[in-house]
């Protein structure tokens, strides 16, 4: 986004936040996302309100513009960046790196490669088995690690900001090419 100014908070608003829509090819990541909704309080910002509200979710939100991201994810314990269908080496949603680069504490779905671009446990943590999602989530809900949490915050957001905006990528393109 074009704000690029990381929000230090220690007043949360949410336990744990998800951004993303509902479509027919994301029936895996809706259905972790239910159990997590029936299990924790989890609130959903998408342009897919009505849907997720049809499949009972709780506390659904309508998606808002990019650059008001950090002021929702500095409120929130958990952002979690689940890819929909993709599992395919080196290929993940660029939301992880809108997520960290507006400071969220981000739990991501582990994708091979993906650790090219960012250290689990230094800049976010990765779920390598999503049936263990729930423990990693009970880790740092129940723990409550806020100064862990805020530095892997603050290390995400520089890593994201510094390495993996537009602008440096096209710029790593253009050297390839």
């Amino acid at each position: 986004s074009s704000k690029k100014e990381f929000i230090n908070s220690q007043k949360f608003d949410y336990d744990i936040i998800f951004f993303g829509s509902l479509n027919l090819v994301h029936t895996n990541r809706t259905n972790i996302l239910k159990n997590i909704d029936e299990n924790y309080n989890l609130t959903i910002f998408t342009p897919s309100t009505k849907q997720f509200e049809k499949l009972g979710f709780k506390n659904v939100l309508p998606a808002i513009p990019h650059d008001d991201i950090n002021k929702i994810v500095s409120k929130a314990k958990i952002t979690l960046v689940l890819n929909a269908t993709t599992k395919e080496d080196y290929c993940w949603s660029n939301r992880i790196h809108l997520m960290l680069g507006n400071g969220a504490f981000c739990i991501t779905d582990y994708i091979n490669g993906l650790e090219k671009s960012y250290v689990t446990g230094e800049d976010c943590i990765f779920v390598y088995n999503l049936d263990n999602l729930e423990k990693i989530i009970d880790e740092w809900i129940i723990n409550d690690k806020k100064n862990e949490r805020n530095r892997l915050r603050l290390n995400g957001y520089n890593k994201a900001n510094t390495k993996h905006t537009y602008e440096n990528r096209i710029k790593l393109f253009m050297s390839y090419i």
